[in-house]
Order: C-alpha cells, then sequence, then structure tokens
C-alpha cells in the first residue's frame, strides 16, 4: 500500500513541474509576441508610404492628399532623405521643434548635437531614404527603402537634403503631392 502512496506522489510532483514549465514557456511566448506586434506596426506604416508614394506618383501633377500615419509606441522621430539622383536640395534638413529631442512641434533647423540621426542624413546610405528613431537609446535607428521619387520639401516647396517628424501620440501627419516626375513630402 505505501508503495502505491510513493508512486502516485511521484506523479503528482511530476505533473506539478510539466504544468510550470507550460506556464513558463507560455508566458515568454506571450512576451515575444507583444515584442513582436510593435515590429509589425512600424512594417505596416512604413508600407503605408511606400504605397502613398507610388499612388501619387502615378497620379496628376499636383494631387495631393494629407496623410496621418500611426506607428508603435517608442517610436520618437520619422525622416525622410532626398535620395533623387536628378533633384538636389538645398542642403538643409527641417525637422519638427525637437524632432529626435524633446520640444514642441514647430518648423525648424535641425540641431546637430540633438539629432540621433543626423549622421545618417548627411552620409551616403544608398538607397535608404527612411529612418525611424526610438524614443530609447537602447534601440538603433532603422533604415528603410521606399520610391526614389519620393523628396522631402518645405512648405514652398523647396527641396530639402532631409525632413524630420516628430511622433506625437505615435502619429505623424504629413502632406503628400504628385509633382509629375517626383513625389514630394512635407510638413
Amino acid at each position: 500500500m505505501n508503495k502505491g502512496i510513493a508512486e502516485q506522489t511521484f506523479i503528482f510532483i511530476f505533473a506539478l513541474i510539466v504544468a510550470a514549465m507550460i506556464m513558463v514557456w507560455g508566458f515568454s511566448t506571450i512576451n515575444d509576441l507583444k515584442k513582436r506586434t510593435g515590429q509589425v506596426q512600424l512594417a505596416d506604416a512604413i508600407e503605408d508610404i511606400k504605397e502613398k508614394a507610388v499612388t501619387y506618383y502615378n497620379l496628376e501633377d499636383g494631387s495631393s492628399s494629407r496623410i496621418n500615419l500611426r506607428f508603435p509606441a517608442g517610436i520618437e522621430c520619422v525622416c525622410f532623405k532626398n535620395i533623387h539622383p536628378g533633384i538636389r536640395g538645398s542642403g538643409s534638413m527641417v525637422c519638427d521643434k525637437g524632432a529626435c529631442s524633446s520640444g514642441s512641434l514647430m518648423n525648424e533647423k535641425c540641431d546637430s548635437k540633438d539629432n540621433l540621426i543626423d549622421s545618417r542624413l548627411t552620409s551616403n546610405t544608398g538607397n535608404f531614404n527612411i529612418f525611424v528613431t526610438p524614443s530609447s537609446s537602447l534601440y538603433k535607428v532603422t533604415q528603410f527603402s521606399a520610391l526614389k521619387e519620393l523628396v522631402p520639401a518645405d512648405q514652398s516647396d523647396n527641396k530639402l537634403e532631409a525632413l524630420c517628424f516628430k511622433t506625437y501620440q505615435g502619429r505623424i501627419n504629413a502632406l503628400i503631392e504628385s509633382k509629375g516626375d517626383h513625389v514630394i513630402i512635407k510638413l
């Protein structure tokens, strides 16, 4: 009789250990899934930008629309760089005030010492023309490639080397406009 009780106790302990392992595995899987939702949301926002650029590139000259793009929590700044081979910018970068640092939303020249992606925007980055910076320095600047005819511009349609948007509640609001042989994006 005692032998049966001892065997049943070991089976019960084994079942508890297996149940605990399943719970730990489930918890880690759910946490991993939560981390990936931000990556999926970022990829979705970049795809939206690419689709809008292609759409407006194919529309009539002067067609424009406001676009409101949602980015995952933790994205602080979204920048667009001019890589169009036939269009050179004015050599300046325009940012929302405090883009990639802190401040209110207003136009101003980018401040190199506070701008985390300044080096990416001023160097040769190949075909990458969209840059995303996280709010935490623990993450790195992420770069994406979109239509090379997507050219940043200021309010007066002067072409720029780069244009940065600070996300506000996870969103950026921009104007996209067809200019025939290229598409401009501006504040």
